[in-house]
């Protein structure tokens, strides 16, 4: 091998070794303007998402009145807590976001209807009238159980036990609808305590028999 020819090729491999990674590095890195559009897209949904949130609180807000009115046998205002839970829906259908955002809202939402339904005697809603996923309106039904356990017990305190009779046997009917789900989770949990306010209102109505 001559002299220097080794030296000049392994400077020039190195020089291309280099500029290959250059010109590669080059073509995969994002232009600034990426980031920038990136970056306001992100801040824009976080925003949004912001609004989703105190906007769920609103919804639960007001079904919580809703459902004080309704055990205090005051008139409840259902035209509020619809209002702010189409508020909701539209700021979840606008921004795409998950239903983990806002399904505390929405099954507080149907729970809170179905009470007011309930008590002044009317049927339940199905969740397409009420516009919910399936899930919030199951986990709603099961909330639904301890308000109308209230209900019940309060009725009866007041020497009115027919309403815990009717109870019984309207949950007894939501417990066999829903045992027929291979329920999960959060849901699960929440039919379980079905059964239990079930056990508490047979307790009370054997009592009262037996007296």
């Amino acid at each position: 091998m001559p002299n220097g020819y080794w030296p000049t090729f392994k400077y020039s491999a190195l020089i291309g070794i280099f500029m290959t990674r250059t010109i590669s590095s080059a073509r995969t890195s994002a232009p600034a303007s990426t980031f920038l559009a990136l970056k306001k897209e992100y801040l824009a949904a976080d925003t949004q998402r912001e609004s989703v949130i105190l906007q769920g609180r609103r919804v639960i807000s007001a079904s919580k009145r809703v459902i004080r009115d309704c055990l205090g046998g005051r008139q409840a205002n259902l035209g509020e807590l619809e209002s702010a839970f189409k508020c909701l829906q539209k700021l979840v259908g606008s921004t795409g976001i998950p239903q983990p955002s806002y399904r505390a809202a929405a099954q507080e939402y149907c729970e809170a209807v179905f009470l007011a339904a309930y008590v002044s005697g009317k049927a339940l809603p199905g969740h397409k009238i009420l516009g919910c996923d399936a899930e919030s309106y199951i986990l709603g039904l099961c909330d639904l159980s301890g308000e109308i356990f209230r209900y019940a017990v309060n009725s009866a305190l007041a020497g009115d036990f027919t309403v815990m009779e009717r109870a019984r046997l309207f949950l007894g009917q939501v417990y066999d609808e829903l045992s027929e789900l291979p329920l999960r989770g959060d849901a699960r949990r929440k039919f379980d305590g079905i059964k239990y306010d079930l056990n508490k209102m047979d307790d009370h109505l054997l009592r009262r028999k037996s007296s």
